[in-house]
C-alpha cells in the first residue's frame, strides 16, 4: 500500500497526486465518479 504523504505536500516526486495516485492530466475520470 502507497505510503501516506503530509499534508503540506500533496503530491509526491514524481507528480502523483496521493489520495487517488493518478496524474493532473488524468484526474477529470474521478471526478466524474
Amino acid at each position: 500500500m502507497k505510503k501516506f504523504m503530509p499534508a503540506d505536500r500533496p503530491q509526491t516526486e514524481e507528480g502523483y497526486q496521493y489520495h487517488i495516485a493518478c496524474k493532473p492530466g488524468d484526474v477529470a475520470r474521478y471526478v466524474l465518479l
